[in-house]
């Protein structure tokens, strides 16, 4: 299926990541290997690669669940010494690792034996939150939206877990659910810095503004812990994690533009001048006077 028309369609997961727009599209996932500290390098290899991971796996297994969409989960087997195959207990196995790679290659999504368990219990936590499972079920889940951005000409994409339906008053309120090691305010901030969920926020909300003809949407994370007790919580960034989101994915559709035009995908200039950070020159200076004091 080849898109060249803006809109929202109910794609398959695979179909939406290998970007059927005929010259290329921006999402948020892959617009952030596009800012520092990547370099454009780094988008090439990331639009030609995307790995997958342990990570990866256990997020998908958790939203096909909760969200009741996605792949079949499939429990990861391994062969013994004698060729059986029993449920893996782990990924080292060279045998369970291939069984994983047929999973993905089928459609499902593989998981341990012993993860089937967590991830019973994180989606019966999240269904136990009534604002959270509100945002989770109200709405098409999975669908993706694809609009050529005016200042660029760059096509962008992205994936809601859901995309709501356009209330009475036209607010409104996009969810997208995450897995995570803390819900803390700190630690919560810290993940959007490293994984660019700030792109996410603000593609998701610029991409139904354009589609939906909307003035007023909202973005939240339902962010869960990964471990026990399994806490649910709804965090909004604020307005300026979304100015600051907006602005960055606007300088990343800009060097796209320009990669794509010229051909060239730079890595790092050499040579890479470096210098101390502030920080490491105030520590001397003090340790400087101080030594000056003693003497």
């Amino acid at each position: 299926m080849s898109i060249d028309q803006p809109g929202i369609y109910d794609l398959g997961e695979e179909a939406y990541h290998a970007d059927p727009v005929e010259h290329g599209s921006l999402s948020a996932s892959s617009a952030k290997y596009l800012l520092p500290p990547h370099v454009p390098a780094d988008y090439l290899w990331y639009r030609q690669n995307r790995p997958t991971s342990r990570a990866f796996d256990f997020g998908h297994a958790v939203h096909s669940v909760i969200l009741g969409v996605g792949g079949e989960l499939v429990t990861v087997m391994k062969a013994t010494r004698d060729k059986t195959l029993v449920p893996a207990d782990g990924w080292t196995t060279v045998s369970a690792q291939k069984h994983a790679e047929e999973i993905r290659a089928e459609g499902g999504v593989p998981v341990l034996e012993s993860d089937r368990a967590v991830v019973d219990a994180m989606a019966e936590k999240v269904r136990e939150h009534p604002v959270a499972h509100a945002l989770l079920t109200s709405g098409e889940p999975e669908r993706s939206a694809f609009w050529c951005d005016p200042d660029t000409g760059v096509w962008r994409r992205c994936r809601y877990d859901v995309l709501p339906d356009v209330p009475e008053d036209g607010r409104l309120i996009i969810p997208d659910y995450k897995t995570t090691s803390s819900v803390a305010p700190d630690a919560f901030n810290r993940k959007v810095i490293d994984f660019g969920y700030d792109l996410q926020a603000a593609n998701y909300i610029d991409t139904a503004a354009a589609l939906l003809g909307l003035d007023d949407v909202r973005f939240v994370f339902v962010a869960q812990l990964n471990k026990p007790p399994f806490h649910v919580a709804v965090i909004e960034p604020s307005a300026r994690w979304i100015t600051i989101g907006r602005e960055r994915f606007a300088l990343a559709l800009r060097t796209y533009k320009r990669c794509r035009e010229t051909g060239d995908w730079p890595a790092y200039p050499d040579p890479i001048a470096i210098a101390p950070p502030a920080w490491v020159d105030y520590a001397h200076d003090d340790l400087m006077a101080a030594t000056r004091e003693e003497s």
